[in-house]
């Protein structure tokens, strides 16, 4: 390994260590929340796998406010942090869930998915620490589905004579229920969406039938919702225009479901508290609304202010606390110490890898001297094709992405839903095939120009590193197998010592079950496919006569400009006419690669200097993004189940 390699092996690991210490600290409150791993095996036999945060005064003499949060779909748990982060802080015992079919919790029928919520507030409530009067539930997008899941099932099991578990909902970017729950309503099996034509259980079924009346929402219940909220249906009476919400039909009877005394065509108060009365007790309705997008929400000061306001609110400052101020955040301090450990563990990659090519079984996989560069261009003709070809690289992905993506594996679905028991995650399966079919309409392009002109010109494979033995093949996937397991190995190790995993917004190298290990071995060829042929096209780049920072930025944009685009357009769009032009979640699915391919871009090349071939830099980026894939999004399948 080079001095260089050796100093920047060093400065990851010392990012790791320091990043997992100092987010392990914040998310304690320096050691006055206790974070533990819960396990919960639920009536159903799956198993819902949460982060209990704890007070350390919660005790069974001074029981605490409960609070479940829930993430969004094809998410994890640990995208609630902030949430579990500032209220744990402020005295609020909390319980962040994984979705079943999401992180660490079970596989489970389209049933128990939506019963995540109901379960962690049954567990939350058999808690002696905490206070039975004082549970309540959040959630994001799905993840607020879920919440008002857990409302329905309450309510309805009260108005049967159980106990209330539930003192306050609050909704984060979803649609809330709005009229009391009626048996004619109902449809039996399966769970409902946010629209009042909802299903019941079996059993809940039963309990509507022996209640023989409308069960009233009477629960303290608010809404907080992004400005540019890109699921946001609730807008028809303004003209489909989501930054009127306020004013629309559908948030005035969201607060009038207790009186609040608005009729359509007034507004809805951004913040306010609206109270009234249900079968004679005084009850809460509140929206706020905040100037961002929907995967904002939970990863927003703003969202975060607004949640904290709520629970004090409907719940109390929890006792032997004061109240701290809604502004006085520190979960993004948190998050800057995940990005300084996800950092770490990119860096690590490539000098891992060359000290093992010290090795004498790894060392022919080192190149004798640092490949050539390719002819520079001899004429305004050279310069022109290349420019031209670099163009129509750039296009190819958004050009292929909802032809793809939306309509043939998608099928039409607005939001991915196609899978089978090999291949059972809907997210994972549009972006494989997507990138398949980048890889081979690119590859296309590229052999007809390299026959037909770059090959004249005195071009050949060696230029290109495209030609290796099957040994040393071989050799490169057990390296980048095994640099890989290396970096799993430190995720795992700082999720067993410190609870914390290497994230930054949608981005996340996280722990995963044994179960999302046999699924990558489902996709990583796909994605090997893909990251080798970017490596093959990124290292065509290699101009005589242009610095490497530059040959570096020509890659990088071109390898993201089309999303960008895409990204560009939706939004500015959106926000300018406050409707989507294009399909939502497609378009948040492109956030991570706008971050994720030039990142893979900058260490295939150094891996192409290192070995003089493009596999060993596209396998180990395959490998390891295929895990960093299954690893955070949402598994409807599995042959095993």
């Amino acid at each position: 390994m080079s001095k260089s390699a050796k100093r920047v092996f060093c400065i990851a690991l010392v990012l790791i260590l320091v990043s997992c210490i100092f987010a392990s600290l914040i998310q304690t409150d320096f050691g006055k929340v206790q974070i533990t791993t819960v396990n919960i095996v639920t009536d159903s036999g799956s198993t819902l796998c949460g982060h209990l945060y704890r007070p350390k005064d919660a005790t069974a003499e001074n029981p605490l406010p409960g609070i479940v949060t829930c993430h969004g779909n094809y998410n994890n748990k640990e995208m609630q942090d902030v949430n579990a982060i500032e209220l744990s802080r402020r005295g609020y015992v909390v319980l962040n869930v994984d979705e079943y079919r999401h992180g660490h919790s079970s596989p489970a029928d389209f049933e128990t998915w939506h019963m995540t919520s109901v379960d962690a507030v049954d567990y939350l409530y058999e808690l002696d620490f905490v206070d039975q009067s004082l549970i309540a539930v959040t959630g994001h997008s799905r993840g607020a589905k879920m919440a008002n899941e857990a409302m329905k099932e309450n309510l309805i099991r009260a108005a049967a004579g159980q106990p209330m578990k539930l003192k306050a909902v609050l909704l984060v970017g979803s649609e809330p229920w709005f009229d009391s729950f009626k048996l004619e309503d109902a449809t039996v099996g399966g769970s409902s969406s946010t629209t009042q034509s909802f299903t019941l259980t079996s059993e809940l079924e039963a309990l509507m039938e022996e209640i023989n009346a409308p069960v009233d929402l009477a629960v303290n219940y608010g809404v907080i919702y992004a400005s540019c909220d890109e699921g946001n249906t609730m807008c028809d009476s303004v003209g489909g225009d989501v930054r009127r919400f306020l004013e629309s039909d559908k948030a005035i009877d969201f607060v009038d479901q207790i009186g609040a005394g608005l009729e359509h065509g007034q507004k809805v108060e951004d913040g306010k508290f609206y109270y009234g009365e249900i079968d004679g007790e005084t009850y809460s309705r509140v929206i706020f609304v905040n100037k961002e997008i929907h995967p904002l929400n939970h990863f927003s000061k703003a969202s975060a202010a607004d949640l904290i306001t709520y629970f004090y609110t409907v719940l109390g400052v929890p006792a032997g606390h004061e109240e701290i101020a809604n502004t006085n955040q520190v979960w993004l301090l948190k998050e800057i110490m995940n990005l300084i450990g996800l950092i770490g563990l990119f860096m690590l990659i490539y000098p891992l890898a060359c000290a093992f090519m010290k090795l004498p079984f790894f060392s022919e996989l080192a190149a004798a001297e640092t490949p050539r560069k390719l002819p520079g261009f001899t004429g305004s003709k050279d310069k022109l094709i290349y420019w031209l070809q670099w163009i129509l690289y750039a296009a190819i992905p958004p050009l292929l992405l909802f032809p793809v993506e939306y309509k043939w594996i998608g099928a039409g679905s607005g939001a991915p839903s196609t899978y089978n028991d090999f291949f059972g995650q809907p997210n994972t399966n549009e972006l494989v095939v997507w990138s398949l079919c980048i890889t081979a309409l690119s590859l296309i392009v590229y052999i007809l120009m390299f026959k037909f002109y770059y090959a004249k010109r005195g071009r050949t494979l060696d230029d290109i590193g495209v030609r290796i033995s099957a040994k040393r093949f071989f050799k490169s996937l057990l390296l980048s197998a095994l640099v890989v397991a290396i970096l799993y190995y430190i995720v795992f190790l700082a999720d067993f010592l410190f609870k914390v995993d290497f994230r930054i917004w949608v981005i996340a190298v996280k722990t995963f079950e044994p179960m999302h290990l046999v699924l990558a071995l489902t996709y990583v060829i796909g994605f090997a496919v893909f990251y080798i042929g970017n490596s093959l096209f990124t290292n065509s780049n290699r101009i005589e006569g242009w610095a490497e920072w530059k040959v570096l930025l020509v890659s990088c944009i071109g390898n993201i400009l089309g999303i960008s685009i895409i990204i560009a357009f939706q939004y500015i769009t959106f926000a300018s006419t406050g409707h989507l032009p294009l399909n939502a979640i497609r378009v948040i699915n492109l956030f991570p690669l706008v971050v994720l391919i030039p990142i893979a871009t900058i260490i295939g090349r150094k891996f192409y200097d290192k070995t003089g071939n493009i596999y060993l830099g596209g396998i180990v980026m395959g490998i390891f993004y295929t895990f960093v894939t299954v690893a955070n999004t949402r598994t409807d399948g599995f042959w095993l189940m």
